[in-house]
């Protein structure tokens, strides 16, 4: 039961979802950022930003709730929403 259970600790349980409008040039929310978090606060936050003419991917890691780069206000906003459990943004 032991080892099941620290495996289940290391799922991702914690996630959220926030979307909304980089640097003014789109409207519709089309940019958006997943937390995906397991219980000890590790994971990822995933950033897909949009802009007219590109589009770019951002992935930082977390680690017991420190991520390894400085979060945008969104990328923070999604990691406490995971791991509060309150939808966001959706």
């Amino acid at each position: 039961v032991a080892g099941a259970e620290h495996r289940m600790d290391g799922c991702v349980s914690h996630t959220s979802v926030v979307r909304y409008d980089a640097m003014n040039e789109l409207s519709g929310q089309q940019s958006s950022t997943v937390a995906l978090l397991d219980s000890r606060r590790n994971g990822v936050v995933i950033s897909s930003i949009l802009h007219r003419d590109q589009a770019r991917l951002y992935v930082k890691r977390v680690r017991e709730g420190n991520p390894e780069y400085e979060l945008s206000p969104e990328e923070q906003e999604a990691v406490e929403a995971a791991m509060a459990g309150t939808p966001t943004g959706a």
